[in-house]
């Protein structure tokens, strides 16, 4: 017998069309909009509240981009399920909204969620070292230079994907499973997959980073709060004051959205290694079946982890507790009682 050496191609086969659509109908279809829909509305409770509490301090400003970071990630999260619904793909449209969506949605999602990472890498930094340097840290991150920070982020975040948009784009194609009907769907360059490789290893970087930063930092501050909890309760004397409590409440808060991050981090950034390091593993490749539903498992993750930071907010934060129940009794009062 002749020795047979795997390639890729014997490791690495495609999925079944029935499984795949039946995964697409469920995530994309029908998961995808009710906990995008569901997201929006959390975060938009997040951005108000935090704007309500001021933005003189720079976690309400940090958290307050980030809700609005995670708007933007659900609202393409939205839009991709809209795509994929068998309902809008049959209308009358001049684009294969499946296609389309790449560029339109996926590709939109996948820049708010490197937002989203470094957002989360900075405010778990800027805790971390709150908690060990309280006094000098507050003249060192103020408000001014928390919103510069987070401008650089989204900026550069947008920057970083833009070379996706001159690799592949959206021409007219004529498509024989639509009766020949001509619509924009997506062409890809000839250098595409170098293209591709740089962006998504950029990216990869990028995420690799922002996980390393959370986990490092959520772990000191685990033990500096573990050392103050000890220091309260052995020290006789009340010298921590309100600042240094309330730095410790916050910091117990950021190390919980941070766990929260490392748990979602994980599904979307092994597949852009994937991309980086696998030709075969890219839009348009052979194996487009398992290419989707990786993509499909990694955003649903991602969007539920955008759309529960409300209720690390509500359950750890009296504060943030107390504004949002103000903010719905003034909404929708109760009539017959008063809001105590």
């Amino acid at each position: 017998m002749g020795d047979h050496v795997l390639d890729q191609n014997d490791i690495i086969r495609d999925v079944d069309n029935d499984i795949a659509y039946v995964v697409k109908l469920v995530f994309l279809v029908s998961l995808y909009p009710m906990v995008g829909v569901f997201g929006v509305g959390t975060n938009i409770v997040n951005v108000l509240v935090f704007c309500q509490h001021g933005i003189d301090d720079t976690v309400n400003v940090t958290l307050a981009a980030l809700a609005m970071a995670d708007i933007g990630s659900l609202f393409a999260i939205i839009f991709l399920g809209l795509c994929y619904n068998p309902l809008f793909f049959n209308l009358d449209v001049s684009f294969h909204s499946s296609e389309a969506a790449y560029l339109l949605a996926g590709m939109p999602r996948l820049c708010f969620s490197r937002i989203i990472n470094l957002i989360v890498a900075f405010v778990t930094l800027e805790q971390c070292l709150c908690v060990r340097f309280p006094l000098r840290v507050k003249t060192m991150i103020t408000p001014r230079r928390a919103v510069t920070v987070l401008v650089s982020i989204f900026t550069s975040m947008i920057a970083s994907i833009s070379p996706i948009y001159f690799s592949t784009n959206l021409a007219w194609k004529t498509y024989r499973n639509r009766g020949n009907k001509s619509l924009l769907g997506l062409d890809f360059s000839n250098n595409r997959r170098e293209i591709d490789q740089w962006t998504f290893a950029l990216g990869s970087v990028f995420g690799w980073f922002s996980f390393l930063l959370v986990f490092v930092c959520s772990i000191d501050l685990i033990f500096s709060l573990r050392r103050y909890q000890h220091f309260r309760k052995t020290s006789t004397t009340q010298s921590s004051n309100t600042s240094t409590r309330r730095d410790a409440r916050v910091g117990k808060m950021v190390v919980v959205l941070s766990l929260v991050f490392i748990v979602s981090f994980i599904p979307l950034n092994a597949i852009q290694m994937c991309k980086s390091t696998i030709p075969r593993f890219n839009k348009g490749s052979d194996i487009p079946n398992i290419y989707h539903i990786t993509w499909s498992v990694a955003y649903l993750v991602e969007a539920i982890n955008s759309s529960i930071n409300i209720f690390v907010y509500f359950i750890m934060s009296s504060k943030f507790k107390q504004t949002t129940m103000n903010l719905f009794a003034r909404r929708w009062p109760l009539t017959g009682r008063s809001c105590q």
